[in-house]
């Protein structure tokens, strides 16, 4: 409980576990000669209300917990972040980044023959079904109408 003391014949503040209470003569209220006792009570608006609410769900919401501006990363997202810091490159039209595989040394499948399977598969299925070819054509050439991709050429044997 703190008190701030006033001087003589004025009231005095007195802060209390309810709020701020005062006490002592109220000049112009009440004549010296009469003994009076009041309370003024303060009805909370909505907004404070509001407030005391918003302030009682983050105590108890948050028990046990502290908001961290980064959190703790994983060694592979480590990595991640430090492969796209050193390759990220913007080349006028796009962002282009290295790829960001768990290891340095990958190795590649020598896959070719089951790469060239499933191409003789794809033009059977487009050879049989023209509507499904059509729409295959389309969004190839819309590929590379954005360069996602690009049509090679042929390496000619020296």
């Amino acid at each position: 409980m703190a008190v701030r003391l006033a001087k003589l014949g004025e009231s005095a503040a007195v802060l209390t576990r309810f709020g701020q209470s005062f006490t002592g003569a109220v000049k112009g209220f009440v004549t010296p000669d009469c003994l009076h006792c009041m309370h003024i009570y303060l009805v909370p608006s909505g907004d404070d209300l509001l407030f005391q609410e918003v302030q009682n769900f983050w105590s108890t919401d948050q028990f046990g917990c502290k908001y961290q501006e980064t959190s703790p990363r994983s060694l592979n997202d480590k990595r991640a972040i430090e492969i796209l810091e050193r390759t990220v490159n913007y080349n006028g039209k796009r962002y282009e980044a290295g790829p960001l595989w768990n290891d340095d040394k990958v190795k590649m499948p020598a896959n070719r023959s089951m790469a060239g399977k499933g191409l003789k598969s794809t033009k059977r299925i487009l050879l049989l079904d023209k509507l499904l070819s059509q729409k295959y054509c389309e969004i190839i050439e819309a590929y590379i109408g954005k360069e996602y991709v690009k049509k090679l050429k042929r390496k000619q044997s020296p």
